[in-house]
């Protein structure tokens, strides 16, 4: 887990700096949604919890939409 930790934080360190120099702040947000998305899936990964993939969520909810293959 700790490895897992200080991955991201030398991810953040390198990449977070520039982004922050030129005060864009949607690159910031944009940076931090997808940066703790990605913290959170490697941390349930490292504790070795079930999560269910991505893809199929985003199917069922299309579903539900009345979006889907047809075959």
């Amino acid at each position: 887990m700790a490895l897992t930790v200080i991955g991201f934080l030398l991810l953040a360190l390198v990449d977070l700096p520039p982004l922050l120099r030129k005060r864009d702040r949607r690159a910031v947000v944009a940076f931090s949604i997808f940066f703790l998305a990605a913290l959170a899936m490697a941390l349930l990964q490292v504790f070795h919890v079930e999560v269910p993939s991505v893809l199929l969520l985003l199917g069922e909810g299309l579903k539900k939409l009345g979006i889907g293959y047809t075959s």
